[in-house]
């Protein structure tokens, strides 16, 4: 799906492709047609298939109130220094 719950690699479901923080750089992002500003960046994880090639995953969460009401989504990226 090209996105990892945060609930899932907090539990550990991840730690066999050995996933590496990082993050996604961007000014604002796109939700099922509505856009949101983003102030430093969306947490990621990259992982390596057997092959070696490299995979980057969004690390989404649970939707706030706000972000579930305006996008009608119950996941939302998880931001790096800010709330939604």
């Amino acid at each position: 799906t090209g996105w990892c719950r945060h609930e899932s690699l907090f539990k550990g479901k991840w730690d066999e492709f050995a996933p590496l923080p990082v993050f996604i750089p961007a000014a604002y992002a796109l939700d099922d047609g509505g856009w949101f500003k983003i102030t430093q960046g969306i947490e990621a994880v990259l992982i390596h298939d057997e092959m070696g090639n490299p995979h980057v995953y969004m690390v989404t969460e649970p939707a706030s109130n706000w972000y579930r009401a305006v996008m009608l989504n119950e996941r939302m990226p998880r931001l790096i220094g800010q709330m939604l």
